[in-house]
């Protein structure tokens, strides 16, 4: 009688999948690690910021060149200025949440911190003079080295023929929640911000469904290169430069709940 000899293969066997399994628990923990998604956010930020606020040194002196003095603070600020007892005042600076008046030619180009309101750029200047002749702009840093850990404004610019920026205020850092672009809370629609280039290319915004009709008078939000943006009123928003897309408006600072204008 003859006989079929069937050849039998050898599977994996319990133990090796066992350290196959192990093998990729430990990669994944270790990509994990050295990839840390907050951490790169967080240093991404601290970039941006570095980028805007030597941009906004450059227009400053822009303005200076044209008035021959440094901004007021009912020019760039939004919110109220404080007098620190110095001869100086402190007020926070942020797009175009200011009536533009007279400074709408610069004031469409102002920068608002990538987590605002949590965190803020505050200008200082020497408001006890008609004509302000020096001004001094701060950040809050996360992550990135070159600031000054133990404030909360903690890296900063100057016209000063010095580096010296001292005594460094604590007004650019307002909580202690998590915040993504334009301070929108963790977990909400936010856009992550560009990567640093010398022009921040236009972003194409998608069409949202519409939705209600925006408040004329504000405050309404748009993608401004490619970062959700406080814009102010309808009018403001279509202005030319303001917004990516002058006729994609939201209601709430994470670019969430689109508006018609």
């Amino acid at each position: 009688m003859l006989y079929k000899k069937i050849s039998q293969k050898d599977g994996f066997t319990l133990v090796e999948l066992l350290v196959v399994v192990l093998l990729i628990a430990i990669l994944s923990i270790i990509a994990l690690l050295i990839i840390n998604p907050r951490n790169q956010r967080e240093k991404i930020y601290d970039i941006q910021r570095k980028r805007e606020i030597e941009q906004l040194r450059v227009i400053y002196e822009q303005f200076y060149a044209t008035n021959l003095r440094y901004p007021y603070d009912s020019e760039v600020c939004y919110d109220t200025p404080v007098d620190n007892g110095d001869g100086s005042c402190s007020c926070s600076l942020c797009g175009l949440e200011s009536d533009p008046g007279t400074f709408s030619d610069i004031l469409q180009r102002l920068y608002c911190d990538p987590q605002h309101p949590v965190r803020e750029y505050i200008y200082q200047y020497d408001c006890a003079s008609a004509t302000p002749g020096w001004y001094k702009i701060y950040a809050s840093l996360i992550e990135e080295p070159g600031g000054r850990s133990q404030y909360a404004c903690n890296y900063g610019v100057t016209n000063l023929l010095t580096t010296d920026l001292d005594p460094y205020p604590n007004a650019c850092y307002t909580g202690s929640e998590e915040a993504g672009p334009t301070g929108a809370p963790t977990g909400a629609p936010t856009i992550p911000p560009p990567l640093p280039s010398n022009t921040p290319a236009p972003t194409n915004t998608p069409t949202p469904t519409p939705g209600p009709q925006c408040p004329p008078a504000g405050p309404n939000y748009c993608h401004q290169g490619g970062i959700c943006n406080i814009c102010g009123t309808v009018a403001n928003c279509q202005t030319p430069g303001s917004c990516d897309n002058p006729n994609v408006l939201y209601l709430d600072s994470a670019c969430a709940n689109a508006c018609t204008p």
